[in-house]
């Protein structure tokens, strides 16, 4: 396997750019950065007051306020033991979401943009990121390609990004990671420091920053990654506490370096002439990081967490979470960076998400407010969210009404009659938005509207309204099918084949509300299955509830107080309103 030197902060790029393409990619991440919406997510510091921003945006941002409605929309649908579960650990979720940008899709990575695009065809749907070699317009410098061999990414294109995410997410959450060779690479981003020669350098893992070895990088203090990450969160990042009903520090409080910190990091990386943009993966004292730091943009992060433990399962989850949402957007599925800005600048159309969230946009006159009324129960209740055709553009001969697309919802039962053969879920979820999505690419090619015209809420309507309304039915659906299937919650209705049986011996079924098994269905337990009750939580079997501890013992447990409870060595049947009570 490749690997950095660890001898030297940096590798030589292994290819010289021309002089007027690497302009460009200085370039390219300034212009960027005038979008003061840009990508719909929230900055983590707002560099003009020096304060931590990212509790005050975060829900007027698409990317993490769709995340926030995914959570609502498990709970209106009946589980709210699960949208309590979620809830609390919603911090990591959001910051795994955001994460995605700052360190995948902005200028902290790739000598430009990590556009994580999914083109669909029918030969071949492995197009793509978007980002070709010797990409003319944007300054790119890497290809799909390189992301497919490069051992720390491995992946080449979103669908294939999220389900490695979610699989991520699904080892921390089982105490597996290390599983997959990617959980041991540490990888990190340099770039040469203002007025040194030449200024614009950017390394990173396709470049060879990435190594098996962290506690060899010099400029971690060999050996003592721990101790100056610890230092950092204590005297280099500002603080705010979002969610204070939590105990733990990583599902309650933001740690983010101090904007003096974002612009040199001297203080706590040794470089030279370089300085430290991101840093992820082990710190090599038994803990995962994730360092951000983008000088005057305020994108800085801290997260540092144990790899085998919730907090980072629902980080990761949140990561995946971010890639299904982009596709909901008809720019995530072309494959050229050049093609994307031609069509209709990605920038821009997200910042129309934005605006429709912080300025209460309708997409019609007289209409509701898209952020209070988003998802659609029906199709009547979307139809009547936007006009169609469009109006006020010339190019409405060239939509396409969404409403034959529409899905009351998204959960895994909608989806899995069109997953392909061992396609995954999140896979899944990517491949098929991305599908539905770029029928509308023709749209926005021809459309005479920009983004900043007044009438773009009115010929962008119907858009709008696709887009969000997909991003978050997909999030709660990938969100249910990691509670239920990975992290093994169970409330309400459960029976052999809705929920059940429950037959897993090496990870624990939480019941997080009560169970009832219906009459005339049974609900299986099998040999050594633990289940941890929540306080006051019960299973009543109305059916038949058919224990089966003779080959290992079944476990009934407290989710408090795991001492406490039953072990049934044999067999118990209960039925005909019997109930089961762990205390």
């Amino acid at each position: 396997m490749k690997e950095a030197a660890v001898t030297s902060p940096f590798v030589p790029l292994p290819r010289v750019s021309k002089p007027w393409r690497r302009a460009l990619a200085v370039l390219t991440p300034l212009l960027q950065a005038v979008s003061v919406w840009g990508y719909g997510s929230p900055n983590y510091n707002n560099m003009d007051t020096k304060q931590i921003s990212f509790h005050l945006e975060y829900t007027n941002s698409i990317h993490t306020w769709a995340t926030v409605k995914a959570v609502e929309l498990l709970r209106a649908d009946g589980w709210p033991g699960m949208a309590d579960f979620a809830q609390a650990h919603l911090l990591p979720m959001l910051l795994g979401n955001a994460w995605n940008d700052h360190w995948g899709d902005r200028e902290v990575m790739t000598e430009g943009v990590l556009l994580d695009y999914f083109r669909p065809d029918p030969s071949d749907h492995n197009n793509g990121y978007g980002n070709p070699d010797a990409d003319l317009f944007s300054g790119i410098d890497h290809s799909t390609d390189e992301f497919a061999r490069c051992p720390f990414w491995g992946v080449e294109n979103a669908g294939q990004h999220a389900e490695h995410r979610f699989q991520a997410a699904r080892r921390a959450c089982r105490g597996q990671w290390g599983q997959d060779s990617r959980d041991h690479l540490a990888a990190y981003v340099t770039a040469a420091r203002v007025g040194q020669t030449p200024f614009f350098e950017i390394h990173d893992p396709i470049h060879g920053n990435y190594t098996s070895q962290p506690n060899r990088l010099p400029w971690f203090h060999p050996g003592k990654a721990p101790a100056v990450i610890s230092n950092l969160l204590a005297r280099g990042c500002n603080t705010v506490v979002m969610f204070p009903q939590q105990t733990n520090p990583w599902l309650s409080t933001i740690h983010v370096p101090k904007p003096e910190q974002l612009r040199d990091r001297d203080d706590w990386f040794d470089l030279g002439n370089y300085r430290l943009r991101g840093y992820m993966g082990p710190d090599g004292g038994g803990k995962q990081a994730y360092v951000c730091f983008a000088g005057d943009n305020g994108l800085g992060l801290v997260f540092w967490v144990p790899p085998n433990s919730l907090e980072h399962a629902f980080f990761n989850l949140g990561w995946a979470m971010h890639l299904v949402q982009d596709n909901s957007l008809p720019m995530h599925t072309v494959d050229d960076a050049y093609d994307i800005f031609t069509a209709f600048r990605h920038n821009d159309y997200e910042d129309r998400w934005a605006f429709m969230l912080q300025r209460n946009w309708n997409t019609h006159i007289g209409g509701p407010s898209l952020k209070a009324v988003l998802p659609a129960n029906t199709l009547q209740a979307f139809t009547s969210l936007y006009v169609f055709p469009p109006q006020r553009t010339s190019a409405d001969g060239w939509a396409v009404n969404p409403a034959p697309y529409f899905k009351p919802r998204w959960y895994f039962a909608e989806l899995a009659p069109l997953l392909r053969p061992g396609e995954g879920v999140a896979h899944g979820y990517v491949r098929v938005s991305a599908e539905m999505a770029q029928v509308h690419m023709p749209y926005l090619q021809w459309t005479d509207d920009t983004p900043d015209d007044a009438d773009a809420p009115y010929s962008l309507g119907f858009l709008l309204v696709w887009s969000t309304d997909l991003a978050i039915k997909t999030s709660a659906g990938l969100l249910h099918h990691f509670l239920s299937e990975v992290v093994q919650l169970r409330e309400g209705i459960v029976y052999d084949g809705h929920g059940g049986p429950l037959l897993n011996a090496g990870y624990p079924y939480r019941l997080v509300g009560n169970v009832t098994v219906p009459a005339g269905k049974t609900l299986t337990i099998g040999p050594g299955v633990t289940v941890r009750f929540g306080p006051g939580h019960r299973i009543h079997a109305d059916g038949v509830l058919r224990v089966n501890g003779a080959s290992a013992s079944v476990r009934f447990v407290s989710n408090t107080e795991t001492s406490r409870g039953m072990r049934i060595a044999k067999d118990l049947v209960l039925k005909n309103g019997g109930e089961l009570t762990v205390r």
